[in-house]
């Protein structure tokens, strides 16, 4: 009887050729496989060239179905060279770190939060600081929550100016603690052109686009805001309801002054004005020798219109001054200051004036405090005593710059102010002598602050209110004219020092409302008026 056979083939029959041909079905599908990505985009695995790693040939990975997962992960290579002897363009840049992002040194970065008397919030106001206009102004925006942030010198106060396109604008002291509120209200949009004659080059006048004209608005209570014209002469402006009072200044024309503006709240009102040609004043100062020194101021029917110093030969040009009297005042190191009327005819583009200049009048000025001691950091302001300029600043000045000082005339009236740090500003009226040396030492005395917060009827802060402390009784006079300030975001006001004294304080807001109140100040003594409510505007 056959033994029953096995099944399968024998060792070594049938196995090579079908080993065979799968490992040629493996080496085409790889070979085609290759084709196919070979211009695919790297998959972060690094350039095409790198030396072969896990997983992949010359940086491309082969299908992960030829690429079983290890039995543990894969621990990352070591680098060939430590991180420190990497070169620096090697070095990965280090992650921000928000623990660094402070005010450079000198700076303070202040936040707050813009919003409307709903306490709703105000994206797209600038805040911008210093004076206007400011050639080198910080500005910021807020955004869409309403918050800002804004870094100013230390050196600076910060005051800022708040304007948006709906609201008018709000000058307001902002604080540190935090984002705090600020509130602007809403206002009538003023715009429109300002235009003016000149001659084209075929001699004939045109009107044109006048740029750079500054434009001065100012509302009831003691609002006030201003404006440049663009390019093409166009300018916008958001004020509070109620009667404005528009002075136009431009310097190839005279200025004006338009008292007949009002704008209701949320009124889009145009308005265009086109100039007026002024007269152009030439000043030539005549004394011994050339004086290159001199400033002149030139005060008219609107103001000072126009303040320059001369030239290398004494002389200076002021075009644009409106027609009328006048008075140039004229300040020089050694000689005496002097203020002369001149006449600017209508019919007369162009006025020359000569002024001689004659030697000053020796004066010794000393500024101590209560003990006698001298204050050589007193800052001095010596005005001239002249009731129709208002009196006109001629010099500001350290109290040791004696050559700056150096500028009265004998016979004549000033008024010297000095003041210092911790200390109030004290004004004394001094009579220059006719002949001889004049002397006057000024006391400083530290006096007192006054500080507030104003408040609404709800109990809320009011920033941007204005509060003005005048001097009252016998000796107002002699402490000197009155002092504007404005509340912070959280409705609070400080003041400088006082000279002992009585003195009203007149607090308002043009939407608000008003308060009074009168004070009593006491040297050494600072005075806190708590929360004070403004009653109906």
């Amino acid at each position: 009887m056959r033994e029953p056979t096995d099944a399968r083939p024998p060792a070594g029959r049938g196995v090579g050729p079908i080993l065979a041909i799968g490992t040629f079905l493996v080496t085409i599908g790889a070979f085609i496989w290759l084709l196919l990505n070979a211009a695919a985009p790297e998959d972060g695995g690094g350039p095409r060239g790198t030396p072969l790693g896990r997983g992949g040939v010359g940086g491309i990975p082969l299908p992960t179905v030829t690429d079983p997962p290890p039995a543990e992960p894969a621990a990352s290579p070591e680098p060939s060279t430590p991180p420190a002897a990497q070169p620096p363009e090697a070095q990965p840049p280090d992650p921000p770190d928000s623990s660094d992002a402070r005010a450079p040194e000198g700076t303070t970065t202040y936040t707050g939060r813009i919003t409307d008397p709903l306490y709703e919030p105000i994206s797209g106001v600038t805040i911008a600081s210093g004076p206007f206009p400011h050639p080198a102004e910080i500005r910021a925006t807020s955004t869409e929550d309403g918050t800002f942030a804004i870094t100013l010198p230390d050196e600076t106060p910060p005051i800022v100016r708040m304007a948006h396109a709906n609201f008018y604008q709000q000058t307001v002291e902002l604080e540190e603690e935090g984002e705090l509120p600020y509130l602007l209200f809403r206002g009538g949009v003023l715009r429109g052109r300002i235009t003016g004659p000149e001659l084209d080059e075929q001699r004939n006048t045109i009107v044109t686009p006048v740029p750079g004209v500054r434009l001065e608005f100012a509302g009831k209570d003691g609002w006030f805001a201003e404006a440049v014209t663009d390019g093409e002469g166009a300018y916008s402006i958001t004020a509070p309801p109620g009667p404005l009072v528009l002075t136009i200044r431009s310097d190839a024309y005279r200025d004006e002054q338009i008292l007949d503006l009002e704008v209701d709240r949320r009124e889009e009102r145009v308005r265009d004005f086109e100039l007026t040609p002024g007269v152009r004043l030439e000043v030539i100062l005549f004394a011994d020798v050339i004086v290159s020194e001199a400033r002149i101021t030139i005060h008219t029917g609107m103001g000072v219109e126009g303040a320059g110093a001369v030239d290398s030969m004494g002389k200076a040009s002021f075009p644009g001054l409106t027609p009328g009297p006048g008075h140039a005042v004229v300040v020089a190191p050694g000689y005496a200051s002097t203020i002369h009327p001149v006449l600017l005819a209508e019919n007369r583009p162009l006025v020359r004036r000569p002024i001689d200049l004659a030697p000053s009048a020796p004066w010794v000025l000393s500024v101590v405090d209560a003990s006698g001691a001298p204050r050589p950091d007193a800052e001095v302001r010596i005005r001239a005593r002249d009731q129709d300029l208002r009196n006109p600043e001629l010099v500001r000045t350290r109290v040791d710059d004696l050559r700056a000082l150096d500028v009265l005339a004998p016979g004549e009236t000033y008024l010297i102010e000095a003041s210092a740090p911790g200390t109030a500003r004290v004004r004394e009226t001094l009579r220059m002598p006719e002949s001889g040396t004049a002397r006057l030492e000024l006391v400083l005395r530290v006096g007192g602050s006054l500080r507030g917060r104003i408040i609404d009827p709800g109990g809320s802060p009011v920033p941007g209110a204005s509060v003005l402390i005048a001097p009252e009784g016998a000796d107002a006079r002699r402490r000197g004219p009155p002092r504007l300030t404005t509340t912070s975001g959280k409705g609070a006001f400080s003041t400088e020092r006082f000279l002992p004294g009585g003195y009203s304080v007149q607090l308002s807001h043009p939407q608000i409302g008003r308060a009074a109140r009168s004070i009593e100040i006491r040297d050494g003594e600072d005075l806190d008026l708590g929360p004070i409510e403004l009653g109906s505007p």
